[in-house]
């Protein structure tokens, strides 16, 4: 497999929802959950069975489609038959709509129309997580929309606004909800999933270093044996403490001075990261030190080997086997 053929850009699992009309191309109980951005993982991998091996002459059948969602560019979230997305609907709102009937069940205000929605809800349990385009971070209960609690990243944890507003898909780890406020006195924060309730604030220790908020989201790693938070900002790829909010690492090298967007793919000790606008791409090896982990460049691939702009990227082939013969 060559290097331009296994981490390729995009997420086809996924329909993008709310330039409408929508077209879904499974009925609501045959779906298998997709509880938040890039599925159960954030690896972008489902584990659905019984695919077409190719497609009919005349297209896949259309089972049905939704419309009257809002402009915006969040993907989807289902869980148990029900569909849940972001829209322009009288500002910016969470939609939920009954896949068995197609009924809308409910629309939550998030904050006003200045901007498309970016974020896709994370679903856990009852409740259902979202940030505003203005870092509204709010959480919702998933049975009536009705609000449950509300922060704002620039208000309560100092963050700058990114350069296309705030993109981020919240992080429900346990008890906690993560995200990225990016700012000077905040990089990262985890709050109690139930209350919004300040858990850690992972305090930058150079905030030249870690950069401000990007508009990738944060997924988790285990390597060196190490439970962290690894995201993009424009610094590069940071990776903080899960237990405590602690910095442990970044790594500049693929950062650009436009957008840094694309959700780092981990496996084991390893991260693969790649931003366009000429960066390039890297896979990091995490190790284990005396203070924390540390992160070494195993590899980098020149921006004309190899580069993603906001389409994304995942791992194919052999789960604990990623390198040079896989990408």
């Amino acid at each position: 497999m060559t290097k331009r053929t296994l981490l390729s850009a995009c997420l086809l699992a996924l329909v993008i929802l709310n330039v409408a009309p929508v077209c879904l191309a499974a009925e609501a109980d045959k779906t298998t959950d997709w509880p938040q951005w890039r599925g159960p993982h954030r690896d972008a991998v489902s584990s659905e069975m019984g695919l077409l091996k190719e497609w009919p002459a005349d297209g896949p059948k259309l089972e049905w489609e939704l419309t009257g969602l809002g402009g915006g560019l969040s993907s989807v979230s289902i869980v148990g038959g029900k569909l849940f997305t972001m829209g322009n609907v009288d500002g910016q709102c969470i939609l939920a709509y009954d896949l068995a009937d197609r009924k809308r069940l409910w629309v939550a205000k998030v904050g006003p129309a200045s901007d498309q929605p970016h974020s896709t809800p994370t679903v856990d349990g009852n409740r259902v997580y979202v940030l505003g385009t203005g870092g509204d971070l709010v959480c919702v209960d998933a049975v009536d929309g009705k609000e449950i609690w509300r922060k704002n990243l620039l208000k309560d944890f100092g963050a700058k606004v990114p350069g296309w507003n705030f993109s981020e898909s919240p992080l429900v780890d346990g008890e906690k909800v993560v995200c990225t406020p990016g700012g000077d006195s905040t990089l990262m924060v985890a709050l109690k999933k139930t209350t919004g309730d300040v858990i850690w604030k992972c305090v930058p220790p150079n905030p030249r270093e870690t950069g401000v908020v990007g508009h990738a989201s944060v997924v988790i790693s285990q390597g060196a044996g190490v439970r962290q938070y690894v995201t993009l900002t424009t610094r590069g790829v940071v990776s903080v403490a899960a237990e405590d909010g602690k910095f442990l690492w970044v790594y500049h090298r693929v950062a650009n001075g436009t957008a840094n967007i694309p959700t780092p793919v981990v496996e084991g000790d390893f991260v693969f990261v790649s931003t366009a606008y000429g960066a390039g791409a890297a896979l990091l090896k995490l190790s284990k030190t005396d203070d924390g982990v540390k992160a070494a460049e195993e590899y980098f691939l020149d921006a004309k080997v190899f580069q993603s702009h906001h389409g994304g990227f995942l791992r194919v082939g052999l789960k604990h086997q990623i390198g040079r013969a896989h990408v």
